[in-house]
């Protein structure tokens, strides 16, 4: 079996993503093989000249075709970091982002510490913000729901030895007798409007789920209602917390609609690049 050298594989892997990447290949060749094998930079740095044989060869390969199609290299890869745990990432489920890790560490550190916490975190999606709220927070509860089957089994694989709850739900049409009652509820519904399609990269329109993403152009927030309206009805115990991710461009909307529920505390927080991305409030 012949075999070539890494140097040589990322030459080759180079070659392949250069037509797309343009400017970005040299990182791009880099965070494949990287994330391939698990490898840190000075990882790769220290293997250069080892041997590489033909089968990992074709593996590394096609997975630069895949990426150069566009595929999001954490599909391509079938991982990624989120608040430092490794979770698996398939096309079922959405690639957990940095702004997520926000949210993660804003009911934290809502929690104080406080002990077996219950937690419901909807529209789970790949499980990644239950998986983290387990390991971060002391002996909480935590059930987590989606409406995917797809979501589901990639979420499967994040919660898998950790103390989270996985649900079937339906949360536009579910009733809070069979979601029972929460000290947290989280979630990071889908809030990007049809018309912002236009705006959108190739990779997460091609390969991310649209369920996950879009909601219609005149009820932005249809799943942001529904959720607040169940925390009202008992979803949410008084002195409970509700957080939100949120569209950018819908904070001051969220806020309002928060604060005419009558819920208490209603912030709208920003994200890393300044834009309004995290809604929390308080049931009193």
């Amino acid at each position: 079996m012949s075999q070539v050298s890494v140097l040589e594989l990322r030459r080759r892997a180079a070659e392949i993503l250069k037509p797309a990447m343009g400017d970005e290949t040299p990182a791009a060749e880099r965070a494949l093989i990287c994330g391939a094998w698990r490898w840190t930079l000075t990882d790769l740095a220290l293997h250069q000249q080892d041997l590489v044989d033909e089968e990992r060869v074709e593996q590394i390969l096609d997975m630069a075709n895949r990426m150069a199609r566009h595929e999001p290299l954490q599909y391509v890869v079938g991982h990624c970091d989120f608040c430092g745990i490794e979770m698996a990432s398939a096309p079922g489920a959405l690639i957990p982002r940095p702004e997520t890790e926000q949210l993660v560490e804003a009911v934290v550190e809502w929690t104080e510490g406080r002990k077996g916490l219950r937690a419901m975190d909807i529209g789970t999606g790949s499980g990644c913000i239950a998986a983290s709220l387990s390991e971060m927070l002391v002996e909480p509860k935590v059930v987590a729901v989606d409406v995917s089957d797809e979501a589901l089994a990639v979420a499967r694989q994040n919660v898998s030895g950790r103390r989270v709850e996985l649900r079937k739900v339906d949360i536009l049409t579910a009733n809070v007798d069979e979601l029972g009652e929460y000290d947290i509820v989280v979630s990071n519904p889908p809030y990007v409007m049809q018309k912002e399609r236009e705006a959108m990269e190739a990779n997460v329109l091609d390969y991310e789920p649209g369920l996950a993403l879009f909601v219609p152009d005149d009820d932005p927030l249809i799943f942001y209602r529904r959720i607040a309206t169940l925390c009202r009805g008992g979803l949410l115990a008084r002195g409970g917390a509700l957080f939100f991710e949120i569209n950018e461009a819908l904070g001051t909307e969220m806020s309002a609609m928060l604060s005419g529920m009558g819920f208490a505390d209603v912030e709208i927080r920003k994200d890393y690049l300044g834009k309004d991305r995290i809604a929390v409030c308080t049931k009193l």
